[in-house]
């Protein structure tokens, strides 16, 4: 994984130095602990002199220059939950033919689950 140093903190936009010949994407995650906890921001602008501008996720507290940055090499991802991925799987779809599959999903389950060793 590359690492940076913080160069400056402006409430929730962070800028990030990068030594070397590396220099993440925009949209690309990089990860910085502050007191145990990790803070995930995302890379928003390359500034130029292996400086990226990124827009924080959490709250600046505890954060100052010359912190250690990580970079993840990827963007930023979050898990689905059920209802956004039926809406995702069945995009352009009837209405109905979407309503008709999560209904027997569900009654599915209810039929199955009870019988599951949890």
């Amino acid at each position: 994984m590359k690492q940076g140093k913080i160069s400056q903190v402006i409430g929730p936009v962070v800028d990030v130095v990068f030594d070397g010949d590396y220099l993440p994407r925009i949209k690309e995650a990089l990860t910085v602990e502050v007191e145990g906890k990790k803070l995930v921001m995302e890379v928003a602008k390359h500034m130029g002199g292996r400086t990226v501008r990124c827009i924080l996720l959490d709250a600046a507290e505890g954060l100052a220059r010359d912190m250690i940055v990580t970079a993840t090499g990827s963007a930023i991802s979050a898990a689905l939950g059920f209802a956004a991925a039926l809406i995702l799987a069945f995009r352009g779809k009837s209405l109905l033919t979407v309503a008709i599959i999560a209904s027997a999903t569900v009654l599915v389950c209810e039929l199955i689950l009870p019988y599951l060793p949890l």
